[in-house]
């Protein structure tokens, strides 16, 4: 849903709300982030403190920092020590489970 239409939309979603945690309740209802909701309720009349809107664009940009952090941990390479260490790990697991398992049911 675009703007035009949800602020449009917004109406009738705030006849049924009262005051508590408004930003909130807007951005998971439209689907829509915290930062543009608070946005768009300033623009339907709401009075909405601009410490809010601060606060509420302090914890975006730390989300993302996170989420960038997240994914530059993800994408780094391993050691390639470690990674052979697993595979030792693995072979020698299957080996045994296979060598306990013949041992277990004679044929």
């Amino acid at each position: 849903m675009n703007r035009e239409r949800r602020l449009v939309a917004a109406v009738a979603f705030l006849r049924g709300c009262n005051g508590e945690n408004l930003i909130r309740r807007y951005a998971r209802w439209f689907g829509v982030d915290v930062v543009c909701a608070a946005l768009e309720l300033q623009m339907l009349g709401k009075d909405i403190d601009p410490a809010d809107i601060d606060r509420v664009r302090a914890i975006q940009r730390e989300k993302e920092r996170v989420g960038r952090q997240s994914n530059e941990r993800r994408t780094l390479p391993r050691p390639q020590e470690e990674r052979a260490g697993e595979l030792e790990w693995e072979f020698a697991s299957f080996t045994d489970d296979a060598a306990g398992s013949a041992a277990d049911n004679p044929v």
